[in-house]
């Protein structure tokens, strides 16, 4: 490749046809972005290389926008701030989040060189002495040429919902009790009572001799029924939780990793099929 301008060096590594990322680094473009507690934060949409030291300076990360993308931008963020996944293909900014990210510059291709670079993070070259850009960080266990192997296992994961098993009825009856009640009642009676007059105690005009009659009205009590509703007490109507238990079961899978090393030769001996060495026997 030609050399590039001092203020060219700085370049989008869709930009560049002929260069290739390493072989065992991965290329990030596309992958996820994730920060604290898992937030997804957006995607990696480039890298930005440091064509003459050979190292990437920057990742873009696309953030933000909703439906059909409305509202997504691009921001700058120096590459030692992000952390690749040991084994998954995903990017983390450790302790950073959506805000966080949304505060970095904005990207803008073909207007980020050198110069904007250090309007933006100050400094010279000796910026990428910072942890900022420490590409062993950004690397992680992946830098170490690592070969890993992911096992999984099944694992019961039981879900409750609420079902209706029933229904409880509570209905109120009318129930007739015949009541019989003592009252008491008064009412009048008639009664004679006979007394001698004396000579002159006679009323005037009792002298004459007559028939005659004395109507007196008599009273008396009686008793009439009247039914008043009144209420007498009030049911509360609850339910309660009882805590049970419910047996499930399931077939789960597990993988599991078994070292085979009947391909391995050893100075002692020769390679059988079981994977034993077997001494050699004298000619």
């Amino acid at each position: 490749m030609a050399d590039l301008r001092a203020e060219d060096r700085l370049v989008p590594l869709g930009d560049l046809g002929d260069y290739r990322v390493a072989p065992g680094n991965p290329d990030i473009r596309g992958w996820d972005i994730y920060g604290t507690g898992d937030e997804h934060l957006g995607e990696v949409r480039e890298l930005i290389v440091d064509t003459a030291a050979g190292k990437a300076r920057y990742l873009v990360a696309a953030v933000g926008g909703g439906f059909l993308g409305i509202g997504r931008r691009e921001v700058i963020v120096p590459i030692g701030r992000a952390r690749l996944d040991d084994v998954a293909d995903r990017v983390y900014l450790d302790g950073l989040t959506a805000t966080d990210l949304n505060a970095f510059p904005e990207y803008h291709k073909g207007r980020f060189d050198w110069e904007q670079e250090r309007t933006l993070f100050g400094g010279g070259e000796d910026r990428y002495a910072h942890a900022d850009y420490d590409t062993q960080r950004f690397m992680g266990k992946r830098a170490q040429g690592d070969e890993y192997l992911t096992l999984h296992e099944e694992r019961l994961e039981v879900e409750k919902h609420p079902v209706q098993v029933g229904e409880a009825v509570v209905r109120k009856r009318v129930e007739t009790e015949h009541i019989r009640q003592d009252v008491p009642v008064m009412h009048e009676d008639v009664t004679i009572e006979r007394r001698t007059l004396a000579p002159g105690e006679a009323r005037s005009g009792d002298v004459t001799i007559t028939d005659d009659e004395v109507h007196i009205p008599l009273m008396a009590e009686e008793a009439t029924v009247h039914k008043n509703v009144v209420a007498t007490e009030e049911v509360v109507i609850k339910k309660t939780r009882v805590e049970g238990t419910q047996s499930v079961e399931a077939e789960l899978r597990k993988e599991r990793v078994d070292l085979d090393t009947s391909g391995v030769r050893t100075e002692t001996g020769v390679r059988t099929e079981t994977g034993v060495p077997k001494k050699k026997e004298p000619v």
